[in-house]
């Protein structure tokens, strides 16, 4: 067996053992939205946009697997097809919580035949001559502007005019139940109430930071799904600002404009701040302040918080298939995004053997992470994302500076 087939039965297994992780375990709390997806929806439900993307990506070891191994285009494509055909009908007669569309059979197919062609085609991106690797650098300078260009307007709040409506502790289809008992829930010093709601005062409220609170009894219960403590919600039911419980974690969020696109609107997690004893009297809060998420908790006169800040390193928050809310560990992942974005370009950069091409690259980071954020009314680039750059920029360097060595690839 050579080196070759080697690596395309192991890329196929990995591909199909995450295909079936990610696509046949049952999610009971997901059963109305499945029962609501029409089979020939190709954008489906409120996250469509993300099943979009997530299925192209899942299929991508597949497609790379079984080119690897030989296999032709048309082969590859109705494999990827037959693959999926079978996934959905199992979650059509056997797997609760998943819904079966068209949708997923195209995404599904297309991802295993882009795995093919990336596969195929490794060696123009990898071992590109100086003219290819220029045109690269262009476009994914482009791609990587216009990357974080989207995720400054994708995460400015959207809230709608109205009407809107009060919950508290709902029972919400697609959450968890929430054991605890209520004592106090409001926006600011305006009260939330089941009736129809003034959507302009809570609107301003909300706008201007003021936090949506909630004053309750803790359960010893920890809810492992989202447990709605209190929300405003729209008429047709979406959430424009939400306070909840998963396990000991208050979550917060407030809607933003990736939700009108399907995406998701990070939330904010604060880590173990509810106890876990019963009958403990916990205040929790939080909301949407200069560009950052906020969140906070009071428990036992001991003052816990936290702020997330709205910056275009988060590009990869809004691709997420769960809204758990984004923790200490959202620092880390939006470094490794960077990193992801820059170094294909210094990498391809160094290959174009031009010598502003470096400097290009390296204006584009502070227009990302200075520029876009001022100009949105969001916080500029932390410093372990300007750290990031810089290792992306250097890593890319030391590879470029390897693959030089090696032959070039087609123009």
């Amino acid at each position: 067996m050579t080196r070759q087939e080697r690596l395309g039965w192991v890329a196929t297994a990995v591909g199909l053992f995450a295909i079936a992780a990610a696509t046949l375990t049952p999610l009971p709390l997901n059963e109305y939205r499945a029962a609501d997806t029409p089979f020939w929806c190709l954008v489906c439900g409120s996250l469509g946009l993300i099943d979009v993307v997530l299925n192209v990506a899942l299929f991508l070891p597949l497609g790379v697997g079984l080119e690897r191994l030989g296999w032709s285009v048309p082969r590859l494509a109705m494999a990827s097809f037959l693959v999926s055909f079978g996934i959905e009908s199992l979650q059509i007669i056997t797997i609760a919580g998943r819904d079966a569309s068209l949708s997923d059979l195209i995404t599904n197919t297309s991802g295993g035949m882009l795995g093919g062609f990336l596969a195929h085609h490794w060696r123009v991106l990898v071992t590109p001559s100086p003219r290819v690797a220029s045109r690269l650098l262009l476009a994914g300078m482009m791609l990587v502007l216009g990357g974080f260009l989207t995720t400054a307007t994708l995460l400015q709040p959207d809230l709608p005019a109205g009407p809107w409506f009060g919950i508290v502790t709902p029972d919400w289809p697609g959450h968890a139940a929430f054991g605890g008992t209520v004592l106090e829930a409001r926006v600011g010093n305006q009260e939330i109430s089941r009736d129809p709601l003034p959507a302009v005062e809570y609107r301003m409220a909300l706008l201007s930071g003021a936090p949506i609170l909630g004053r309750f009894i803790a359960d010893r219960g920890t809810p492992s799904g989202s447990a709605p403590i209190a929300a405003l919600t729209s008429s047709d039911n979406r959430s424009l600002a939400l306070l909840a419980q998963r396990g000991r974690d208050v979550i917060v969020g407030v809607r933003l404009k990736a939700s009108a696109w399907r995406l998701r609107s990070p939330r904010i997690r604060l880590s173990h701040a509810i106890p876990t004893s019963q009958g403990d009297t916990v205040v929790a809060w939080g909301g949407l302040d200069g560009g950052q998420l906020y969140a906070g908790a009071l428990v036992n006169e001991r003052w816990r918080g936290r702020r997330l800040a709205l910056s275009t390193s988060l590009g990869w928050a809004l691709l997420l298939p769960f809204g758990w809310g984004l923790g200490a560990e959202a620092r880390v992942i939006n470094g490794l995004w960077v990193v992801a974005l820059i170094f294909p370009l210094a990498y391809w950069a160094v290959l174009s053997r031009r010598r502003s091409a470096l400097l290009w690259v390296g204006i584009l980071i502070p227009i990302a992470l200075v520029s876009l954020p001022e100009a949105f009314g969001q916080r500029v680039g932390d410093w372990s994302d300007w750290l990031a750059s810089g290792l992306a920029i250097t890593l890319g360097m030391m590879a470029a500076n390897y693959a030089r060595m090696k032959p070039s690839g087609p123009e």
